[in-house]
């Protein structure tokens, strides 16, 4: 998977390399993006089942700014913990993002396991057998 190197909304520098040993599931997202809100509290879901075994969820928003969308507001009114990054729009490029929501599931190795465009109702259930067989 591409490299990178983002700020989160609590001003914290995460950098994909130091996630490798950790299962990551990344979503790019945005604000506005009716699908990527429905895929929110599934991501949560997961998040908070699969964390203490080596999940980590990441959103990252290429669209939105912290204080001019209130994003950090936005989310927490919604009951995201796990981390959201802000990047520029040539992320999404670098992982041929052509739709939001993407999921991408990268393995312990750091090599992509799983891409998924869009998000429906057996979104949930195929991560989590995906994720059950990476753990």
């Amino acid at each position: 998977a591409p490299g990178w190197s983002l700020i989160s909304l609590n001003d914290q520098r995460v950098d994909l390399n130091d996630l490798l040993g950790s299962l990551v599931l990344i979503d790019f997202f945005y604000k506005s993006c009716h699908p990527c809100m429905l895929a929110l509290p599934a991501l949560q879901r997961l998040h908070e089942k699969y964390h203490d075994q080596g999940l980590r969820v990441i959103g990252i928003d290429p669209y939105d700014s912290k204080e001019e969308d209130e994003l950090d507001d936005f989310l927490t009114k919604r009951g995201i913990t796990y981390t959201v990054l802000l990047s520029d729009k040539s992320l999404p490029e670098q992982y041929h993002v052509s739709g939001y929501p993407t999921l991408y599931l990268m393995g312990r190795d750091g090599r992509i396991v799983y891409r998924q465009t869009g998000y429906g109702e057996t979104t949930e259930e195929k991560l989590e057998k995906i994720i059950q067989e990476n753990l």
